[in-house]
C-alpha cells in the first residue's frame, strides 16, 4: 500500500485528506521508480474544475516519501508558491496529534487515561445532566464517547473579540448531555478539554508542549499550533468558496482544530 497525504486549500479551511491506494506494479516496486503523471493531471483537473487555489501532495511507500509536489499558490495576493512543506490548516486532523500529546503525558505517568478528566482541570468542572460527571474520563473524551453535544466557536482577528479564557469555556459549555460512554458524539469541546489538560500537567502552554514533545522528536519542522497571521507567515491562507481570503482566526478548542501542518510532514508521521 502507499500512503497518500494531501492538502487542500478550499471552502472556509484547508482540508486534509489520507488516501490508501494500491502500489505500483510489480516492476515499478521493485525498480523503485513510479510515475505519477496521471496523478499530476488528475490535481490540474481537480485544481481547475473547482478553482481551487492550492493543492499539496506527499507520497510515502515503506519508509521514504517517493513523491510530493504543491500546485497553485498557498496565498494569491502575495504570489507565494505551494510547495510540499507548505503549512495547511489542518482543522479537525489536529485531534491526531493532540491525542499523541495526552499519550505521551499518560506515558510519563502525568495523567491516568480512565480518571476523570475534573481531576486536571483545577477549580473548574465539567458536569453531568446525565449519568456522572466523573465518568467524563480522558479515554472518553479522546473517543468521543463522554456524553459531550457537538460544539464549535470561532475568534476573527478582525472581529473585535478574542477567545476567552478557557475556564469560561468549560463553565458554559462543559456539561455532558449523554450518559458518558454510552453514545458516540463527535465533540471539539472533548479535544479543548485535552489540550487544557496537556497545558495544566506540563506546565507550559498546549502549543510548547507539542513543539517539544510531539513536532519535534517526529522530525515534523513545517507543524505547529496556530501560525502568527501577518506578511511573512509561511501558511497557506485560507480562502472561503469565492477564493476571497479569509480573516485569520482561532477557536475555544485548540486542541481540537488549530494545528498546522505540511504535506511532507502528515506524509512522515503516517509513517511512524
Amino acid at each position: 500500500m502507499s500512503r497518500f497525504s494531501l492538502c487542500r486549500q478550499s471552502g472556509r479551511s484547508a482540508v486534509l485528506l489520507l488516501i490508501a491506494a494500491w502500489a505500483s506494479p510489480v516492476s515499478a516496486q521493485r525498480s523503485g521508480v513510479y510515475d505519477f503523471t496521471h496523478a499530476r493531471k488528475l490535481i490540474d483537473s481537480v485544481m481547475k474544475a473547482d478553482r481551487i487555489p492550492s493543492i499539496a501532495v506527499a507520497v510515502a511507500k515503506g519508509d521514504r516519501i517517493v513523491w510530493e509536489v504543491g500546485v497553485g499558490f498557498a496565498d494569491v495576493e502575495r504570489n507565494v508558491p505551494s510547495s510540499a512543506q507548505t503549512p495547511y490548516s489542518l482543522a479537525s486532523i489536529s485531534k491526531p496529534f493532540t491525542a499523541t500529546g495526552i499519550m505521551v503525558l499518560a506515558q510519563q505517568g502525568f495523567v491516568r487515561l480512565r480518571a476523570p478528566v475534573n481531576h486536571y482541570l483545577g477549580g473548574v468542572r465539567v458536569v453531568a445532566r446525565e449519568g456522572s460527571a466523573d465518568a467524563v474520563t480522558l479515554e472518553r473524551l479522546l473517543t468521543h464517547t463522554a456524553g459531550l453535544p457537538l460544539h464549535y466557536q470561532f475568534f476573527y482577528e478582525d472581529a473585535g473579540y478574542s477567545r476567552p479564557p478557557m475556564d469560561s469555556t468549560i463553565r458554559r459549555y462543559g456539561v455532558a448531555v449523554y450518559p458518558p460512554g454510552e453514545a458516540y458524539q463527535y465533540s471539539n469541546l472533548g479535544y479543548g478539554l485535552l489540550d487544557y489538560v496537556i497545558s495544566r500537567k506540563s506546565g507550559m502552554s498546549y502549543a510548547d508542549f507539542m513543539r517539544r514533545n510531539v513536532f519535534a522528536p517526529l522530525g515534523l519542522t513545517s507543524t505547529s499550533v496556530g501560525v502568527p497571521p501577518g506578511p511573512m507567515s509561511r501558511a497557506a491562507q485560507r480562502y472561503d468558496a469565492d477564493n476571497k481570503p479569509i480573516p485569520y482566526y482561532t477557536f475555544d478548542h485548540p486542541g481540537a482544530s488549530e494545528i498546522y501542518s505540511s504535506a511532507h510532514d502528515l506524509a512522515r508521521i503516517a509513517k511512524v
